[in-house]
């Protein structure tokens, strides 16, 4: 295993219609905080880039005064992200560093991740970034209690942006609720100008938030079918056996799996190992630098109707591997 070199990181920006999500997309954009950046939407006319930041457009990608670019995506995303690398190897656009996603309103997050983990895209030197929801603080209990794609876009992300807080004065209620849906998600407020590190939590360069916590337990939201599975485990794993018991465990369960999530201490290795796995598919490890010289695991696993008894033995197996 090796780290992934000089590949693009791509974060998804999620959330449901009307959450806010282009704001956000515009003030980090206003913000000179993020670096050389890919904007990835769905439509030009589904997410206004602010008039005020255009350049110019060249060949479909429009040229930002921020220095990124900003493409759209009619009808695949791969197609996408393949015409903007090609330009960006051929020198026909800027360079840039890192890329966002912004999905519609509507969309299930799962397949996107699934894209964004596949071979060809792996191949074309991306890899999956933070997933950033936004969650709408008016409306936003109303949406999570009718609609089911909004819960998914909740239950999957590595951190919550709750926006339109100056129109509710106390949104405690929502961010229970959302609490529920995703416990280990940090829950922030957008703020009147957001900035790089205030939404993803760190540089937008670096791989995983800083402050997701990592749950011990299970928790379910009853509305949905939507549970969070965790584990801490100590002792150093063998890969071998992690790797064998992740992708049986997908392969049978990939259906209930809206995503897995895993900061690995493994025998032999200094780095933490990032996994990351959508469904059926099983994202190829990351090497990060570990912050401490602890030997514990942490592990997340997100459901829709999984089995809690299939869940739980699943997450046993993986600390018996440690101990073995």
């Amino acid at each position: 295993m090796s780290p992934l070199l000089e590949s693009v990181p791509i974060a998804v920006l999620t959330g449901f219609l009307g959450s806010g999500k282009s704001t956000l997309l515009n003030g980090l954009l206003r913000s000179g905080s993020l670096p050389p950046t890919a904007i990835i939407v769905n439509e030009f006319g589904e997410v206004a880039i602010d008039h005020a930041l255009i350049e110019g457009v060249t060949d479909g990608i429009m040229l930002l005064s921020s220095g990124c670019v900003c493409c759209a995506v009619r009808s695949d995303l791969e197609a996408a992200l393949r015409d903007l690398h090609l330009k960006r190897v051929r020198g026909l656009i800027p360079e840039y560093e890192a890329a966002i996603l912004e999905t519609t309103g509507l969309a299930d997050p799962g397949p996107v991740l699934q894209t964004l983990t596949s071979r060809p895209v792996r191949e074309m030197r991306y890899r999956l970034g933070p997933v950033i929801a936004t969650l709408d603080a008016q409306n936003g209990k109303t949406t999570l209690q009718s609609h089911h794609e909004a819960i998914r876009q909740i239950a999957i992300c590595d951190r919550i942006i709750l926006t339109k807080t100056d129109l509710v004065p106390d949104p405690d209620a929502l961010v229970a609720l959302a609490r529920e849906i995703n416990p280990h998600a940090p829950i922030v407020q957008s703020g009147a100008e957001p900035t790089s590190e205030g939404i993803f939590g760190h540089s937008l360069l670096t791989d995983l938030p800083q402050d997701r916590e990592y749950p011990s337990n299970e928790h379910h939201h009853h509305l949905s079918g939507i549970s969070s599975h965790g584990r801490l485990i100590e002792g150093l794993l063998d890969w071998d056996k992690v790797d064998l018991l992740v992708r049986n465990f997908l392969q049978r369960n990939g259906e209930q799996v809206l995503r897995f999530k895993a900061l690995l201490r493994l025998r032999g290795i200094d780095e933490v190992t990032v996994l990351h796995g959508v469904h059926h598919s099983l994202y190829p490890p990351q090497l990060i630098p570990t912050p401490t010289a602890e030997n514990i695991s942490r592990v997340s696993l997100i459901g829709d109707h999984l089995d809690k008894s299939v869940a739980e033995a699943f997450l046993e197996d993986l600390a018996v591997a440690a101990s073995a």
